[in-house]
């Protein structure tokens, strides 16, 4: 890359010459898999991996699942899905690059983005949940913790082979 800099009384601009490497992808998949459980589906659309972050697109379609065997009495308006390797390690969602497109009774597509894991992995499993509710409806926090409680859907996790 070149960069080009204009200072005031100096006739020629300062050139700096940048090295720059393009990262590239380590996996990129789509796998186009979709799991069921009542009236709420989802399909895992893509999968892609680099050094810095990983993203996935997920479209869902029907009503989120409440929560079973939980104190959440409030019902959950939205889908959420970490991603865990083969050893259980989950990386950080990065929420401020979510993009949600939601439509009543229509597929609802969603992108997300993620750290990266530190190696690739053999595979991948998404983990969907919900922010657990209480009565007056508001999102519980975990004991001990300031983050917010999560309810899983095991009967709605998908693994996925990398490699």
């Amino acid at each position: 890359m070149t960069l080009k800099m204009n200072a005031k009384n100096v006739k020629e601009p300062f050139v700096f010459e940048v090295p720059v490497k393009k990262l590239g992808t380590l996996v990129k998949l789509q796998p186009g898999i979709t799991k069921k459980s009542k009236d709420f589906s989802y399909t895992v659309d893509y999968f892609e991996m680099t050094p810095l972050m990983t993203k996935l697109t997920v479209n869902s379609k029907g009503k989120v699942p409440a929560a079973a065997k939980t104190k959440s009495k409030g019902k959950p308006s939205q889908m959420f899905y970490d991603i865990a390797d083969e050893k259980g390690n989950v990386i950080q969602a990065n929420l401020s690059d979510t993009e949600i497109k939601k439509k009543p009774g229509a597929t609802n597509k969603v992108m997300l983005q993620y750290t990266s894991f530190k190696a690739v992995p053999k595979t991948i499993t998404i983990k969907p949940f919900t922010y657990t509710i209480d009565k007056k409806g508001e999102i519980v926090e975990e004991s001990g913790s300031i983050r917010w409680a999560k309810t899983y859907y095991k009967d709605l996790e998908m693994k996925i082979k990398v490699k």
